[in-house]
């Protein structure tokens, strides 16, 4: 399984890309979080590969302390950069590996458009020793334009793969796609309860942000297109365009989806 420590320059550059064009959580997603934990406030967060702080600073106020980590330090200075310092987090570059049993406790982990770069079982295996009774995983993402089902969406992919390949990206490497459902893993894992809830969310975007977003990540950063960047976002402008008839307005039919599972304590 691909690890993020094994892809140390997939997002070199992106930082500034994802901050300003990656879309935020939904209030949806954090309402669910919050009844499927049965969250009071109180308790501590622990969010994994937390990027630049989208989904700490979302969650973090339904506890009243958090760390969240990442490996990328461009990253995580555009967290801290971004924490108005309302809520207690502590911003820690490490990765996944990093992290130990016993350590904690959490009331819940977390891992948001980042579970897919971890190594997943070895993870889960130890965040049970981590996790307080009741306490749980939640593993949120939202899929991307390389995945997405709208027909500007595969024109959108059909391009990148003329300049970069008909593979995926992971940087300068070959992506590696997980290749269970983590509601599967999460399971075998031995998390109780596990539940997939798909919150649907309707999204605006223009040629422009497309781009923006289209730099946030690992299969198209701007690094990628070396000396064709500028033949890149003309045709990529030109091509979407004329596919929407002059329209700079493309609409996508997202999904925000939460898999989780509850760590139930053993009776002693």
């Amino acid at each position: 399984m691909t690890n993020q420590a094994e892809t140390p320059d997939a997002f070199k550059g992106t930082s500034y890309y994802y901050a300003k064009y990656r879309p935020g959580i939904p209030d949806e997603v954090v309402d669910y979080v919050q009844r499927r934990f049965v969250l009071d406030g109180t308790g501590t967060l622990l969010d994994m590969g937390c990027g630049t702080g989208l989904s700490t600073l979302a969650l973090a106020p339904l506890f009243d302390h958090t760390v969240a980590f990442d490996t990328n330090a461009e990253m995580l200075a555009a967290a801290r950069q971004a924490d108005p310092g309302t809520s207690r987090i502590e911003w820690q570059q490490r990765s996944d590996r990093d992290v130990v049993a016993g350590e904690g406790p959490y009331r819940v982990a977390t891992a948001c458009r980042s579970f897919n770069w971890m190594d997943q079982y070895p993870l889960l295996d130890t965040l049970h020793s981590t996790l307080t009774c009741g306490g749980g995983v939640a593993l949120i993402g939202d899929g991307s334009f390389w995945t997405g089902d709208d027909p500007w969406q595969a024109l959108i992919r059909s391009i990148i793969q003329r300049f970069l390949g008909e593979d995926r990206r992971a940087g300068k490497k070959k992506y590696s796609a997980p290749t269970e459902p983590y509601t599967t893993m999460l399971t075998n894992a031995g998390y109780a309860r596990v539940e997939y809830e798909d919150i649907p969310v309707t999204r605006t975007w223009t040629t422009q942000t497309i781009l923006g977003y289209l730099y946030s990540t690992s299969f198209s950063a701007r690094d990628l297109y070396g000396d064709r960047l500028d033949e890149f976002e003309a045709t990529m402008t030109s091509e979407l365009l004329t596919a929407n008839d002059g329209l700079d307005q493309f609409v996508e039919n997202a999904h925000f989806v939460v898999q989780s599972g509850i760590h139930e304590c053993q009776p002693e």
